[in-house]
């Protein structure tokens, strides 16, 4: 008996998958020397591609078939055969299949023949992963549906999203031999350059710095022939306004929507299908396995790509997580979407502050977290700001220093409150934070009268209250129109308003700011860029939806921020973290940690 380590499915989720917790590498005992049926082999497992449908075969109501809980993962993976009972699988033979993502296997003839599973000849001496790359499945795919289904004419513009992906960087490079003008759009500068000065894409957008819509405008004014889609949702809708008529695209994944569109949250509802019938355009998805995928172009895929890798005019490339015990955390890194990443390695720990103020939970809280249910302020006056300040600055002072600050909501405010703060009032001294990553952030507020707008109108702060004159300050108290919305705090500027809205929905009566009014004064005063000159002169990352209630709150905190420091993810979705948008985030964040060098 040997101990045969497993990356083993332990928990259904919909979230992005967390290692320990939804996945696991566990260890069972397992016979070598055990009995094999007929048909039968036993295998050592050398390599296992990590591909991003998997993800969605974790969900509560996969659209592939599930994972069996608390058994090993399966997937494409690279083999050598230690003992067989099969003759056209010999001992000593590599083999290319369906296995458990284990150390050790045994694999009937039925799995055989359902895994499709083959033997590898690699008489040229590639490195083994390039079998599982450009030589596998995601190659393979690249190569069928391009010519199946996408049908390449020589001049024509081709487009393809998460260009620098397994699929994308391989189909990408067929097309630049067939004489398109290749297109891509990936999520950073370093897969931009990699793809043009590498593999000759003739142009690749960030999708983080401009939109696909203005990537597309930009680079394919005339439209786009052949769209290879890997993203879906957004990107799909953007594509479909720049097809051209009998236009093609190849429906590959959606990675985008792999979290979403079973599970509890719905999917981007794409609004430009209508494109296809106009245009005349053809859509088609594939499996690999199709029998006029794979097993038609399988052979002239291998030969091809094989002479080409060999000669040196096409490259695969792929990220290799090393040792099975490093597979659940490797699993997140997809080794798909982190071609040709750096190799330093970041690590992070984090304190998480609570606010100091007692409130009612936002809609949906209380059926999942039982409370206690804590915020910064229930209302932003100068007093609340300078309590949450003060709490923020004695945890600094207790387990600080800190590098960076990361706030969602109410507590992006606050920070961003805190820098710009300390911008005004210590501007000799080091940045308070040297970066900072703000997600659904309402625009901050000011502890001093000095700053930002008085919004004490707009709060329903009575205006017979006993409140200091603001003569001596000469503040602007005209709050931007696009700020002021029924459903917000800031809801016009009338001596009629009967309430004003605290966090989130927490409504704050008339009676209840003069009760407050007997014990202290009230002031709100909002820092915007209209009215403040100051910025935050650090590395700051922006991610905000286009359906969150503070969206245009979130846009103008940008306008506090330096642009030429400043990141922005904008999705399509609400007021929540986008946790499908994990990988995006951390690359971001990583961006920001790297110019400031604290790693």
């Amino acid at each position: 008996m040997v101990a045969n380590k497993s990356l083993t499915f332990k928990r259904v989720h919909e979230t992005p998958t967390v290692a320990g917790q939804d996945i696991a590498v566990e260890s069972r005992e397992f016979d070598l020397d055990q009995e094999l049926p007929s048909g039968s082999i036993l295998v050592q497992v050398l390599y296992v591609s990590f591909d991003p449908f998997m993800k969605g075969r974790m969900v509560e109501k996969p659209v592939m078939g599930p994972y069996k809980l608390n058994e090993p993962i399966p997937n494409t993976a690279l083999a050598k055969i230690l003992r067989s009972n099969n003759e056209a699988f010999p001992v000593g033979a590599l083999v290319r299949g369906e296995f458990p993502i284990s150390q050790y296997a045994v694999t009937t003839a039925e799995e055989l023949h359902a895994g499709w599973a083959h033997l590898i000849q690699n008489s040229l001496d590639f490195p083994l992963e390039t079998f599982l790359a450009a030589l596998g499945m995601p190659g393979l795919a690249a190569y069928a549906s391009l010519y199946e289904i996408g049908k390449p004419k020589r001049g024509e513009t081709f487009y393809v999203s998460a260009a620098a992906g397994a699929v994308g960087h391989v189909v990408g490079q067929l097309a630049k031999r067939e004489g398109l003008r290749v297109i891509g759009s990936v999520g950073s500068d370093e897969k931009a350059d990699y793809l043009v000065n590498e593999l000759g894409f003739d142009a690749v957008f960030n999708y983080k710095k401009e939109t696909v819509d203005e990537g597309l405008a930009r680079l394919a004014p005339d439209g786009i022939d052949i769209y290879y889609d890997n993203v879906g949702g957004e990107t799909l809708d953007a594509a479909l306004l720049r097809m051209k008529t009998y236009g093609r695209i190849v429906a590959c994944g959606a990675i985008s929507q792999y979290t979403r569109v079973q599970g509890p949250y719905t999917g981007y509802g794409v609004t430009n299908l209508f494109n296809i019938t106009v245009k005349r355009v053809i859509m088609a998805g594939y499996i690999v396995s199709d029998s006029n995928m794979g097993p038609k172009y399988g052979a002239e895929h291998m030969q091809n790509l094989s002479k080409w890798i060999a000669e040196g005019s096409f490259k695969s490339k792929s990220t290799v997580v090393d040792g099975i015990d490093n597979s659940a955390d490797g699993f997140g890194s997809y080794s798909f979407e982190r071609l040709h990443r750096a190799s330093a390695q970041y690590y992070y720990e984090f304190t998480f502050i609570d606010g100091p103020t007692t409130c009612q939970p936002a809609p949906g809280i209380a059926s999942v977290y039982p409370g206690p249910y804590l915020c910064w302020y229930r209302t932003p006056t100068t007093k609340s700001v300078t309590r949450a300040h003060n709490r923020v600055r004695s945890i600094m002072a207790e387990k600080g220093p800190f590098e960076g600050v990361m706030g969602f909501s109410q507590g992006a405010a606050v920070a961003a409150s805190m820098i710009l703060h300390h911008e005004l009032e210590s501007p000799w001294a080091p940045p308070l934070f040297r970066f900072a990553v703000f997600i659904g952030s309402p625009l901050p507020f000011s502890h001093s009268l000095k700053y930002g707008i008085d919004t004490r109108a707009y709060f329903g702060v009575p205006h017979n209250l006993n409140c200091r004159p603001f003569t001596d300050y000469k503040r602007p108290s005209k709050v931007p129109g696009h700020l002021i919305t029924p459903d917000r705090y800031l809801k016009g500027n009338s001596d009629d308003d009967d309430e004003g809205q605290g966090r989130d929905g927490e409504v704050s009566t008339n009676e209840t700011l003069k009760q407050i009014a007997a014990d202290e004064e009230i002031y709100y005063q909002m820092f915007h860029s209209t009215a403040d000159e100051v910025r935050m002169k650090i590395p700051t990352v922006h991610i905000f939806g286009r359906q969150d209630p503070w969206y245009l709150h979130s846009k103008d905190v940008l306008q506090l921020a330096c642009p030429e420091q400043a990141s922005v993810l904008e999705h399509c979705y609400g007021h929540e973290v986008p946790r499908h948008l994990s990988e995006e985030i951390c690359d971001l964040i990583e961006s920001a940690v790297a110019s400031v060098e604290c790693y």
